[in-house]
């Protein structure tokens, strides 16, 4: 961690060095009817690795270690993979590493009912779920439905987003068993209001290049 205390421009140096292993295998789903796409990570204390997992299989350079290791579907690319995920342990060596995995098929699902302030129903809506170690989502259907597939018997925290529409209601917790569902509905408004805002330096100035986000949130 690095802090700056006093006004100016201060230099910081990295060292880094060429990783010592290859993970490398393939992913498949129960059955073994299809490829599936997807994202890796890898965490322990020392270090974090991502990968990507295309047509089923994938290729990650990283150091040894021991490492939480978990899967996530691309539900980007094909929606109804969000019933599929991963999570366990890995040991890595030096050198090249093989690791091929069947992902497990979720049971548990949120059936999310997405409506405007009218009562009609809105597609293409973010639907999504976030657990400690798991995230899954979907976009509703021109019934302003979704289903999302959940790990049994944890809390997750769920809610709607759209670049146009803004939620009415605050997000929800949820927990669901094996082989069940719950239902939240949410209800999405128009915005009525706009927040300008001008990002200057400490001397007043506006930097001519600025890329990031701007937030507002309220207490509730």
């Amino acid at each position: 961690h690095y802090s700056i205390e006093d006004e100016g421009t201060e230099t910081v140096n990295f060292e880094v060095e060429a990783t010592t292993a290859l993970l490398s295998g393939t992913v498949s789903v129960p059955d073994g009817s299809e490829a599936i796409d997807g994202s890796l990570s890898l965490t322990n204390e020392d270090n974090n690795y991502w990968g990507s997992v295309s047509d089923g299989s994938y290729t990650l350079n990283l150091n040894p270690g021991t490492f939480s290791f978990s899967f996530s579907p691309d539900t980007s690319a094909n929606s109804a993979w969000g019933r599929y995920s991963y999570s366990g342990t890995v040991t890595i060596s030096a050198g090249e590493n093989d690791f091929d995995f069947t992902v497990e098929e979720l049971t548990a699902t949120i059936q999310f009912s997405v409506t405007n302030q009218s009562g009609e129903p809105l597609a293409d809506i973010d639907a999504n779920a976030w657990s400690q170690d798991h995230w899954s989502g979907t976009q509703t259907d021109s019934n302003g439905e979704a289903t999302v597939h959940v790990k049994s018997g944890q809390w997750y925290d769920v809610g709607v987003w759209d670049d146009a529409y803004l939620s009415s209601d605050a997000n929800q917790r949820v927990k669901v068993e094996s082989n069940d569902s719950e239902t939240v509905a949410f209800t999405m408004q128009l915005p009525n209001a706009t927040v300008a805002a001008t990002i200057m330096d400490s001397d007043g100035n506006v930097p001519e290049s600025l890329n990031g986000w701007f937030d507002c949130h309220t207490d509730d």
